[in-house]
């Protein structure tokens, strides 16, 4: 129940959406997978109710919109890792304290 695709440059969108089939994942690193983005984690959704521990540090193209629908579809979420973006994309201060504000064992915003 763990899958960890670190620094995986041949994920891509239809990669992740075989993650998705995955449904019994508790813990996913994407971590400096570049090609995951907002869209590519909507599959991951809709299918892991059961993912505790998601991992996005380096996954410059993941913005407000996929952290949104992350922690909105993941009920039993409890760590999550992220890096801000300096680009006009990427994580917003507000979206940083709502993720402060969630009960998280673990945080690390970059």
């Amino acid at each position: 129940e763990v899958l960890d695709v670190e620094r995986n440059k041949n994920i891509k969108e239809k990669g992740v959406q075989f993650l998705a089939s995955l449904t019994n994942l508790r813990r996913l690193v994407l971590n400096d997978c570049k090609f995951v983005n907002d869209k590519a984690i909507m599959p991951l959704c809709h299918s892991l109710k059961k993912l505790e521990s998601l991992h996005l540090r380096g996954c410059k193209k993941v913005t407000d919109i996929g952290v949104q629908m992350a922690i909105r579809s993941f009920p039993v979420l409890r760590a999550m890792s992220i890096e801000r973006n300096a680009t006009s994309k990427g994580l917003s201060d507000g979206m940083v304290m709502e993720l402060m504000k969630l009960n998280l064992r673990e945080l690390h915003v970059k």
